[in-house]
């Protein structure tokens, strides 16, 4: 997976929430 902080940006707030979902975000 290649990291795009400038493009990952906008789907980071529903890439958190998933990974906080499933415990992965602590």
């Amino acid at each position: 997976m290649k990291w795009a902080p400038h493009k990952e940006h906008e789907n980071l707030g529903r890439w958190y929430d998933a990974m906080k979902a499933r415990g992965f975000a602590g």
